[in-house]
């Protein structure tokens, strides 16, 4: 992912944020409220139990390390 224009001279600090499985999101969180839903077009289906989902290991694996690397001019620079 290019950076360089959001970084600055002296210290930056970057937060890297990853969810990278629907299961982890929904994991731990609570069922839409269907009600609306189910009084405007009747009960259609029938949620899927989410009380004992468990999120699955994921995430970044080794260390983050920010390269440099060489730019080469667009076509707008040439």
């Amino acid at each position: 992912m290019e950076v360089t224009r959001l970084l600055h001279s002296g210290e930056n600090a970057l937060r890297i944020m990853v969810d990278n499985l629907a299961i982890n999101g929904m994991a731990g969180s609570a069922l839409p409220d269907y009600r609306l839903l189910n009084s405007r077009y009747g009960v259609r289906f029938t949620p899927q139990d989410m009380n004992n989902l468990q999120a699955l290991p994921s995430g970044l694996l080794g260390t983050i390390r920010l390269v440099a690397r060489e730019t080469r001019p667009t076509l707008a620079e040439q």
